[in-house]
């Protein structure tokens, strides 16, 4: 670290410690959510599975030749 951020660090710490402890504690809540937010990127659950009573009702069957063109619009091809 350089002497500038050395000297506004322990700037901000002198003024955070002269603040009452309900304020120090809101700054400490506010410093949680931000690391929180920018540093923890949430990761997708490696395996997706419904639950409740919707599970297994709307099974979607994708036939092999989904991706083929369709007849019906064949002449505009």
């Amino acid at each position: 670290m350089s002497t500038a951020t050395d000297s506004r660090d322990n700037s901000l710490l002198t003024r955070i410690a002269a603040l009452p402890d309900s304020i120090k504690t809101e700054i400490a809540d506010f410093i949680d959510k931000r690391l929180e937010s920018e540093l923890i990127i949430p990761q997708k659950p490696a395996h997706f599975r419904r639950s409740g009573w919707a599970k297994d009702k709307f099974t979607i069957i994708m036939h092999d030749d989904f991706d083929e063109p369709l007849d019906d619009f064949r002449e505009y091809t």
